[in-house]
């Protein structure tokens, strides 16, 4: 079975500064080494990406909470319709702000 790889970037959350520079182009050349070194075919690298422009309200930012467990849904999905094997290895890459309810909980 195939590698598996999710891959999530978001430079910019709303109503939450600063504005980050690095975290789109790292997760797309983390895309690149994956699919060129990691054993992860294109079609099974999925690359998630902060919406451009930024959103200026939270209310309507993507990528949201369900897009990202719509890729773990799928990846589940796949897992039981093959004996509960997705492949060798599956990579999780995380890129941007991290957060929660203070500083000292992120």
């Amino acid at each position: 079975m195939p590698n598996k790889a999710i891959i999530v970037g978001i430079r910019k959350y709303p109503e939450l500064p600063p504005e980050l520079e690095g975290p789109k182009n790292d997760a797309e050349m983390f895309r690149n080494w994956v699919v060129t070194h990691g054993g992860v075919a294109a079609g099974d690298a999925k690359l998630i990406l902060g919406q451009e422009p930024p959103p200026v309200s939270a209310l309507n930012a993507n990528p949201t909470e369900q897009t990202l467990l719509f890729e773990f849904d799928q990846l589940a999905t796949l897992a039981e319709q093959n004996g509960g094997c997705l492949g060798d290895r599956l990579y999780l890459y995380l890129s941007g702000h991290g957060f929660g309810q203070s500083l000292n909980d992120a």
